[in-house]
């Protein structure tokens, strides 16, 4: 049992397993949303879709509680302060709500962030370890979720909220940021970037790298709003 918890930072980005776990939780998500589009009335899957969002969230804030559990909790990175983190507790609340508009605002967070963490993880742990099931779960649950809404309720975004997404997104960072600074912690990457191989190690220096953010973030939105609208259009 404590290998299915305990820390081995034994993952390899980029390996055999890596693109298996992205392939399987792909596959599944693809067939998922194809079977459930061609439904007569696709608004019946909104009840279970609440329910694996509900799951994942339960599966997200177990993490500290396991760690703290074994000995390996760190203030510092193991709260679910990261973005991926609040995300499904903040899904499963607009979806359960009905809400088109906030799940709107989430759905730009995930994609434009949540879904590049599949293409190069941050993840340490291989699988079946608990933190392996944790990350590709959440990640692409969170992932799955946002195209679900798109394609099969067709809850689509606007340009107007895309705007709006883009400052809640600046004011919850501030927010974070201060946050950092009283635990002196990383959440969001405002301070450093990550240790590992991602997509942010292509970008400038910190903190000039969070001013690529920005307009990567802001012209992102947009540009999905527009190829969304194009989808849909033909």
């Amino acid at each position: 049992m404590n290998a299915f918890f305990l820390d081995r930072h034994n993952f390899a980005p980029f390996s055999n397993e890596h693109w298996l776990l992205f392939s399987a939780y792909s596959f599944v998500a693809i067939y998922l949303i194809y079977y459930c589009q061609k439904s007569a009335n696709p608004q019946q899957y909104q009840r279970p879709l609440v329910w694996f969002l509900g799951f994942i969230t339960l599966l997200q804030l177990a993490k500290p509680f396991i760690r703290l559990h074994y000995g390996m909790f760190d203030i510092k990175d193991d709260l679910p302060f990261h973005l991926c983190n609040m995300l499904p507790l903040l899904m499963w609340l607009a979806v359960g709500s009905g809400s088109r508009f906030w799940f709107s605002v989430f759905s730009f967070w995930i994609i434009i962030g949540t879904s590049q963490s599949l293409i190069t993880p941050t993840v340490t742990e291989t699988f079946p370890h608990y933190e392996s099931i944790r990350y590709w779960t959440v990640h692409f649950g969170l992932t799955f979720a946002a195209l679900f809404g798109w394609i099969v309720f067709k809850w689509l975004p606007t340009y107007k909220v895309a705007g709006q997404s883009w400052l809640l997104l600046n004011g919850m960072a501030l927010g974070m940021y201060m946050i950092n600074l009283g635990l002196d912690s990383n959440y969001w990457y405002l301070r450093g970037k990550p240790t590992e191989d991602t997509a942010l190690s292509m970008l400038w220096s910190w903190p000039y790298y969070l001013l690529q953010l920005e307009a990567i973030a802001l012209l992102s939105f947009l540009a999905l709003v527009a190829i969304i609208k194009k989808l849909n259009k033909n």
